[in-house]
């Protein structure tokens, strides 16, 4: 952080320095968009390879049976 005494004390440079700041946050917040983006993209796609590894298993093994044997939830 900048002190006080650091600052320059005319007011063109002082709005020079605003503006550059303001340049390098939109900057910024740009790439954050962006990476954002990516992110979900990537999101997307796992959650498409994942559907499809599972009709992969279901075709290569059949549908799972959930049917357990009868005294399997017998709780006396």
């Amino acid at each position: 952080m900048t002190s006080r005494s650091d600052l320059p004390t005319d007011v063109a440079t002082l709005q020079a320095l605003l503006i550059a700041a303001d340049a390098r946050l939109s900057a910024q917040s740009q790439s954050l968009v962006e990476r954002d983006g990516v992110i979900e993209r990537k999101e997307d796609r796992i959650i498409r390879l994942e559907k499809l590894l599972a009709d992969f298993k279901r075709a290569l093994y059949g549908a799972k049976s959930e049917k357990g044997h009868p005294d399997q939830y017998h709780l006396g």
